[in-house]
């Protein structure tokens, strides 16, 4: 198993992928650019292929099979060291992660900045294509990162829980509807995704300390049991994702989140 943390730099990677670590980079950006210039010996994976719709639901966790088969097709053992990366922010990326611990495969790191930062750092890119060694990965579900509606709602008065709302100040309020219902789970504290990245240095994390600062004032406290949400888990993995990197035990994900809560007219809303 590789010591590597869950957010890496793309000086660490590179000092990685030069030694010996049974490591794979997997890349979820643009799959043309990624035919053009991808990093060296990475392999390219669908987005969509790891998530699943159950409408109005949408960006839940695949199935097992699918899982399974998707894994099974990059080459992926209970070994291998995954680096997630992509080329718009890292959502995409986040949520990889956030789908390797769903099935407790919690050897994984994000790359801190993404495809930008790899090249912003003097890092090359290559055109030429990784060859596919298939391997026979069993993916199965594991307890805790994964929560749904239901547990939200039996926790949502306790003292020790709180769920992140990652969505913009509008959704937030509920002055952008993008669900039969506008507004937050009640208690919910607000933490916008970005607000987590240097937006001038290829969206890469901001400084621990300042987002330490910041998380507990937002209501934040690492003592509790937190649950990141968005719209479909895409923008709140990256900060499940951040959670884990700062050091916060109890985190997990919300994949339905509001396409599935703010759908749900017996399910409480507030503005």
């Amino acid at each position: 198993m590789n010591n590597l943390p869950p957010i890496i730099s793309p000086a660490a990677l590179a000092e990685a992928l030069a030694g010996t670590a049974n490591i794979l980079v997997i890349d979820l950006g643009n799959p043309e650019r990624f035919a053009e210039a991808h990093i060296s010996g990475s392999v390219y994976l669908d987005y969509a292929s790891i998530t699943r719709s159950d409408a109005p639901a949408a960006g839940l966790v695949a199935s097992e099979d699918t899982l399974s088969e998707v894994f099974s097709a990059l080459g992926l053992t209970n070994d291998t060291h995954v680096v997630a990366c992509d080329d718009a922010g890292n959502g995409k990326a986040a949520r990889l992660c956030y789908t390797l611990d769903c099935i407790g495969h919690q050897n994984w790191s994000l790359l801190d900045g993404g495809i930008p930062a790899w090249q912003a750092d003097g890092f090359e890119l290559s055109d030429q294509a990784s060859p596919l060694l298939p391997s026979n990965y069993q993916a199965t579900y594991a307890e805790g990162p994964m929560w749904t509606a239901e547990q939200i709602l039996q926790h949502i008065h306790n003292d020790d829980f709180i769920t992140l709302d990652a969505r913009s100040a509008d959704e937030y309020s509920g002055l952008d509807v993008k669900a039969a219902n506008g507004g937050h789970i009640p208690n919910a504290a607000h933490y916008e995704w970005t607000r987590a990245m240097d937006i001038g240095r290829q969206k890469r994390l901001r400084s621990v300390d300042e987002l330490r600062d910041e998380l507990e004032a937002a209501g934040l406290n690492p003592n509790k049991q937190i649950v990141a949400y968005c719209q479909t888990h895409h923008r709140s993995a990256y900060s499940y994702v951040m959670l884990k990197y700062l050091g916060y035990k109890r985190v997990a994900g919300y994949p339905g989140a509001w396409s599935d809560w703010g759908n749900n007219d017996n399910l409480p809303v507030e503005v």
